[in-house]
């Protein structure tokens, strides 16, 4: 199998693979961020959960209002730190186009963590709602292929 991968991956060349590699990665980013903040965020961020957790901090009773307001500070500081996330990658995948050997190692850690992190996050999803996301299966797929083309352009780089 490992052969047949590179096999492909010499068809395809190092020259594509060091583009589409982080092309790849960079998509599914785009995806999940925003899968995150227009689905995730609203599923797990609710008035009921605000109201909770503001009870656990010794508030009593939490107005709608204020309540709606730390709702969508939440939600909006997390979808930013996604998006700084998102911004800090893209600078690592622009250095995977010069020679330097270190953003193709960070990148092979990087999608590799991704891919298990999804798988993790599928297989709780399947434990707790029968179900798999289908785009978390799609961007385990992708960052699996990005990993691919980082680990053979850090094998071709060493």
């Amino acid at each position: 199998m490992k052969r047949f991968l590179n096999n492909k991956l010499d068809q395809i060349g190092a020259k594509k693979i060091t583009f589409l590699a982080p092309l790849i990665s960079f998509l599914s980013d785009l995806i999940l961020i925003w899968y995150i903040s227009n689905h995730l965020l609203n599923q797990y961020l609710n008035h009921q959960m605000i109201r909770s957790y503001s009870y656990l901090f010794g508030v009593k009773e939490l107005d709608y209002q204020t309540a709606n307001f730390i709702l969508d500070a939440t939600v909006s500081s997390l979808s930013l730190v996604f998006w700084f996330i998102l911004l800090y990658n893209v600078t690592i995948y622009l250095l995977t186009f010069t020679k330097l050997k270190w953003p193709i190692t960070y990148m092979k850690g990087y999608t590799f963590s991704a891919v298990l992190l999804s798988i993790l996050e599928m297989i709780t999803t399947l434990i707790k709602f029968l179900d798999i996301n289908l785009i978390t299966f799609m961007t385990t797929i992708t960052y699996f292929m990005a990993f691919l083309g980082f680990r053979y352009l850090q094998g071709k780089k060493e």
